[in-house]
């Protein structure tokens, strides 16, 4: 399981993932129209087909890397999902967000201090609230 501090980044990560992901898709076009246009003597299109070969690797691999960082943001965000509020509302705004603590009172219209003591109470209980994926009781 990903902790809370690491889901700004994680999903930082995924943005970055999908230009990058889209890069190689832009690449590969070229490549192709490449391969299409290339006289039919083996070396060219060796070299391109190796080099298309190449970009589909890693594609397929900055895929299943974002499909990882994205089945762990979906785990944190039911857990959050399954919190009561106000909890569930500070921990979306600061974890999901982004929020600084001040943007968090001003939304909440609480004052920062209880805004640090409601995310003291429910990081307190976080990783025993949920075991196994289920709430305890």
């Amino acid at each position: 399981m990903v902790s809370l501090q690491e889901i700004q980044a994680i999903r930082l990560r995924c943005e970055a993932l999908d230009e990058h992901i889209q890069r190689l898709r832009a690449d590969a076009e070229r490549t192709t129209m490449r391969l299409r246009q290339a006289p039919s003597g083996r070396g060219n299109q060796d070299m391109l087909g190796e080099r298309m070969s190449r970009l589909l690797a890693a594609e397929a691999e900055w895929i299943a890397a974002r499909e990882r960082l994205e089945k762990e943001l979906r785990e944190v965000d039911q857990r959050i999902e399954r919190l009561e509020e106000p909890h569930r509302t500070l921990m979306t705004l600061r974890y999901i967000t982004g929020l600084s603590w001040s943007e968090i009172a001003k939304k909440m219209h609480y004052c920062p201090s209880n805004c640090y003591r409601l995310h003291n109470e429910v990081m307190a209980k976080w990783e025993h609230m949920f075991r196994n994926g289920v709430i305890e009781s």
